[in-house]
């Protein structure tokens, strides 16, 4: 009987270990790509019940449109210094109706004439959101290749932008809406002359000069109508 129980008891003992489940082999992670991996912690944080949602972002405020505002196209011309940040300077051209860069010299209005006030508040958010605090790295003025380059840079140093908004006034609570719709780059070409050239939606700095759009109403929640122009005397086109 003591024999037959001890055999038993050994072979419950062996049936139990092979019903054990093998332990997976650890997965080599290095091997994995950067998808992979978020992927994996993902999954592992939700396993674990972490959340892995984002925090919401605050409202940004909502500013009202002067009472005699128009929405119009507005094309602003920045230039960076030796440094990558933005120069003083800045040129802002408002057209009337819609936009056309040949258009007569009566569709446009240069707002440095009029309503400084505005041009200073749109300099100020383009500096803003195109700042960063290192010197020693800078995107470079080449257009090849620049979606490629990783990492926080400034702008390239002494280059030309310019830029064309669409400022618009919301129906539904009379707020104002700022989009910037293209995005050119100064090119010199082999004879030297610098022209425009439109940069692509995934290029990173256009994409740095369009996250600006977002903070842009503040600006122009005082602008100014261009002044009424005068129109000739028939003598005066006689002469």
């Amino acid at each position: 009987m003591k024999t037959n129980t001890a055999t038993a008891t050994k072979s419950s003992s062996n049936s139990s270990s092979g019903k054990q489940k093998a332990k997976p082999a650890l997965q080599d992670v290095s091997k994995l790509t950067p998808i992979q991996k978020a992927q994996l912690a993902k999954a592992a944080n939700k396993k674990a019940g972490v959340s892995t949602s984002k925090p919401k972002r605050n409202p940004l405020p909502q500013f009202k449109a002067p009472a005699d505002f128009k929405p119009h196209f507005l094309e602003v011309t920045v230039r960076t210094e030796a440094d990558g940040l933005l120069a003083t300077s800045i040129r802002a051209i408002r057209f009337q109706g819609r936009y056309d860069p040949d258009a007569e010299d009566k569709k446009k209005s240069d707002m440095s004439a009029y309503d400084m006030t505005t041009m200073i508040g749109i300099q100020a958010r383009l500096a803003g959101l195109t700042f960063k605090p290192t010197n020693d790295r800078k995107y470079p003025v080449e257009l090849k290749n620049r979606s490629a380059v990783k990492g926080s840079m400034r702008l390239p140093a002494s280059t030309t932008f310019k830029l064309l908004l669409r400022i618009n006034r919301r129906k539904a609570d009379e707020t104002l809406s700022v989009a910037i719709k293209t995005v050119w780059q100064g090119v010199k070409n082999k004879a030297g002359r610098v022209s425009g050239v439109e940069l692509e939606k995934t290029d990173p700095i256009c994409r740095m000069f369009r996250r600006a759009a977002r903070f842009m109403p503040a600006a122009f929640k005082n602008v100014q109508a261009p002044p009424a122009r005068r129109r000739k005397k028939a003598d005066e086109v006689e002469e």
